[in-house]
Formats: structure tokens, C-alpha cells, sequence
């Protein structure tokens, strides 16, 4: 991290503690209300003077607004109202239109998301947040969407997000929109002070969301202790719980390497085996072994295999081991 001294409060590090401090500091926060809330203080404190990390790798160092548009929040960066109605009054000037050129004379550009949660990590007094969204489903984005008066121009669609660039009202009146619909349910945006702001935002989404499915195995195995070994429901929930964890991390390495899977489009309908294939094609190194996924698939449907508490155990801790091996494969990876 580089320090920089004499910052003005709005771009400080205290702006993001006191706002923190006035919610008790939580370590996370999941009720959407309290989460507009902090923002809320947030944004009154910096005046948006911050920095936004996209898993993208993209990187803002402003935000103009959050808000909450049920169902949806939206962090928007860019808002050239000024601009647009100048231009409709034919008072913008040559030096404005350059300024408003490269952004395709957009005039709103934002990202929205269903929020699951956030979560804060304080290193000395350094505050990270970081926004864990839902899996966005298109086809009921598209149907709210077609419940606002929009003009579709067109779709774009990414690994990361579905573009949605369009007109609000009249197309005359310019009101454009670039709406980046986040579609992946992981860490994906990450938000931190400008004061000592570091670098490394990928790799710091890649720590809450290992942190998160760490989180969710060891619930599982904490589960366990509790299920009697003849309660085979139980014993199979468990099993195939750990599977869509195993599955959800998969997915993700993918997305973080950069490996195609047209996961915006597919990603419900990607499967363990083909996420084996595609990664060790890639990376043979991975430890994803034939065995992992003949279980996992065991466990996911009625097979009619019986699995006693002690296999379902070592199943638990094969997995673990194996998130664990290629986390570290994605921290000294050279990709990101």
C-alpha cells in the first residue's frame, strides 16, 4: 500500500470507519435496508470519493450515487444530465462534447446487482467492504425492464455481466443508459478508501469468497456432528450441499482464470464433470479427482448408493482440500 498524508476527510480512511462506527461496526451486514443505510452514511461522508474494484478487473474512482431500485441496487459512477441538456439547448460547448465523446454520450452508466450481503475486513485502519451478490436472472430482469419506459439499443453480453445499453422515455430527449447487469453470484465488487488504497482488489475478492465458501463447508461439517448415522435424508442433504459448494468454487476459478464457459448465459446449466474437463484441460496441475466427482454425482440425485457418516465426513474434507489447493494456485497465479 502507498500512503499518501493530508487527506482530505472525504477520501480519508475515518470517513469509512466513522460511517462503519455509526452501524457498531458489524462484520457483515445481509438486511438490504441496513445495507442502503450504510451506504448511505458512506456516501454522505466521502461525497463518493472512492474506489470500486469489478472482478472484472475494471476499476472506478467515483461513484455519483447508490440507490435501491427494488429489486435491484445500483452503484452508478457516470451522470452527464448537465451535459445531455446543454446539448438539447445547443449550449454545449467543443470542450464538454470531448469530455462527453469517450463515453459514447452516455448519460447514465451504472452497475446493478441483487445484493446478498457485505462484508467488512479492517486491516490497521484500512476498510474493505465487500458486496456479495445473488445469481441475477435475466429473464426476470428483462420482465421488470419491460415495466419501465425503455427502448432497448442493444445487449452485450461477458463472462462478468450483461450490458444493457438503452433509451429512458423519448428518444429524442438523449436520456441513455449503459445498465452492466452483474449476473454471477460471488464477491464481485469490492470497495476501499482512496487513502492508502491498494492495488490488489482482485485478489482481495478472491479472499472473501474463499472465506465464504470455507465458511459454508465447515457449517457443514459442524452440521454433521448432529445427524445421527442411520438418518440417511440427512447424511444425503449434507452430501449434496457440499457438492453445490464445490461446484459454486469451481465456477468461479473458471471465471477468475479467464477460462470460456459463456457462464453469464450458462451457468446453471454448467455440471461438476464439465468444469473438470475445462479446468484440467487448462491447468492439469488441478487436484479435481475422478473420485470428488463420482460422489458428488452419487449425491446429487437418487442413485441408490448408501453413504455411512464417516465417508460423508472424508467427502467434506477431500473438498475442502481440494478449494484449498487450487485457491492457492489462483494466488500465485500470474493471470489476474
Amino acid at each position: 500500500m502507498i500512503s499518501m498524508p493530508n487527506y482530505d476527510y472525504e477520501l480519508s480512511e475515518q470517513a469509512f470507519i466513522d460511517a462503519w462506527d455509526k452501524l457498531e461496526h458489524p462484520d457483515e451486514i445481509s438486511k438490504i435496508e441496513d445495507i442502503h443505510k450504510f451506504f448511505d452514511l458512506l456516501m454522505q461522508n466521502t461525497h463518493g470519493i472512492f474506489v470500486v474494484d469489478h472482478i472484472s478487473g475494471g476499476n472506478y474512482d467515483y461513484v455519483d450515487s447508490i440507490y435501491y431500485n427494488e429489486p435491484y441496487s445500483i452503484i452508478r459512477w457516470n451522470n452527464y444530465d448537465v451535459y445531455r441538456k446543454k446539448y438539447l439547448l445547443g449550449e454545449l460547448t467543443e470542450e464538454e462534447q470531448l469530455c462527453w465523446w469517450p463515453f459514447g454520450y452516455t448519460t447514465y452508466d451504472y452497475i446493478l446487482c441483487k445484493i446478498q450481503k457485505i462484508k467488512f475486513f479492517k486491516f490497521k485502519n484500512h476498510l474493505l467492504i465487500g458486496i456479495l451478490s445473488y445469481l441475477t436472472n435475466i429473464k426476470e430482469f428483462e420482465k421488470w425492464f419491460h415495466t419501465k419506459d425503455y427502448t432497448l439499443i442493444r445487449q452485450d453480453l461477458s463472462d462478468f455481466e450483461t450490458d444493457y445499453i438503452f433509451w429512458e422515455g423519448n428518444p429524442e430527449e438523449c436520456r441513455k443508459h449503459i445498465c452492466r447487469v452483474n449476473s454471477l453470484p460471488f464477491y464481485t465488487n469490492l470497495i476501499q478508501p482512496k487513502q492508502n488504497c491498494t492495488t490488489s482488489g482482485i485478489k482481495l475478492l478472491l479472499s472473501f469468497t474463499y472465506d465464504e465458501v470455507m465458511n459454508r463447508l465447515n457449517q457443514a461439517l459442524h452440521r454433521l456432528d448432529f445427524v445421527e448415522p442411520d438418518d440417511t435424508d440427512s447424511l444425503f442433504d449434507i452430501g449434496n450441499r457440499t457438492r453445490r459448494i464445490l461446484e459454486y468454487f469451481l465456477k468461479y476459478f473458471c471465471v477468475y482464470q479467464r477460462i470460456d464457459l459463456g457462464i453469464t448465459k450458462n451457468y446453471q446449466h454448467l455440471m461438476l464433470g464439465d468444469l473438470k474437463k475445462r479446468i484440467k484441460s487448462k491447468f492439469p496441475e488441478a487436484t479435481i479427482t475422478q473420485r470428488i466427482i463420482n460422489i458428488s454425482n452419487d449425491l446429487s440425485h437418487d442413485s441408490g448408493k448408501i453413504f455411512t457418516k464417516c465417508e460423508i465426513n472424508l467427502f467434506i474434507k477431500e473438498v475442502i482440500q481440494t478449494i484449498k489447493d487450487m485457491s492457492n494456485m489462483l494466488l500465485h497465479s500470474n493471470t489476474r
